[in-house]
């Protein structure tokens, strides 16, 4: 469940919201060099809540992609043990702050107003949709790309010897995680139970922070 609002100073939860810990102010940047069309999404935040707690999310990228702050299921999972590790150490699992790239990963923050680092990346968003390719039999390369099944089949009903070839992205996944000031560990093509049992890393590098 995701929700949007303009920014308020001392942002505080209401009444309906089960959250037991404070809800950090969250920084805003205002780029000098922003046009003036991306300069209302600079004001708003966006939250997603993850077992009771409330989570920022921010666009990577301007405007926002619709949907851009709503969480897959795999996601769901993998911070909702984020969420209970950092309680477990002591830490507000509402400073938690997510940025969504143009691919979908996330960055992934930590920042309480003791605390405040960058942790890592994570990637198990959901793959792009199936494309539809033309092809003319006998070639290599598609006449043309349809973002539709139905668009395909009609572009080829008229036209003789043209197939539709359905062209579905492989689903990718990635961490990345700090040690220490200067190394940074990359991991991919792990399962996301092996990504949640990294998550303890992040943790340790908020310790450090």
């Amino acid at each position: 469940m995701c929700f949007k609002r303009k920014k308020k100073s001392g942002a505080q939860a209401t009444q309906d919201e089960p959250i037991n810990y404070p809800l950090p102010e969250l920084p805003h940047n205002h780029s000098p060099y922003a046009p003036e069309w991306a300069k209302p999404y600079e004001e708003m935040d966006w939250f997603a809540y993850v077992d009771g707690y409330r989570i920022s999310i921010r666009p990577g990228v301007l405007p926002p992609k619709e949907g851009f702050d709503v969480l897959n299921k795999d996601e769901q999972r993998l911070f909702s043990a984020f969420l209970k590790l950092l309680k477990d150490a002591g830490f507000n699992p509402n400073a938690v702050r997510l940025e969504r790239l143009s691919g979908g990963m996330f960055n992934v923050n930590y920042g309480d107003g003791k605390v405040n680092c960058y942790v890592g990346k994570i990637d198990v968003s959901d793959p792009p949709p199936a494309k539809y390719a033309v092809v003319k039999q006998g070639a290599s390369r598609a006449t043309k790309v349809f973002d539709t099944r139905e668009e395909a089949d009609g572009y080829v009903a008229s036209r003789i010897g043209y197939d539709v070839v359905e062209r579905r992205p492989r689903r990718t996944s990635y961490m990345q995680y700090l040690v220490g000031v200067e190394t940074i560990k990359e991991a991919s093509g792990l399962s996301l139970d092996e990504y949640i049992a990294f998550l303890y890393r992040w943790v340790n590098y908020i310790k450090y922070c």
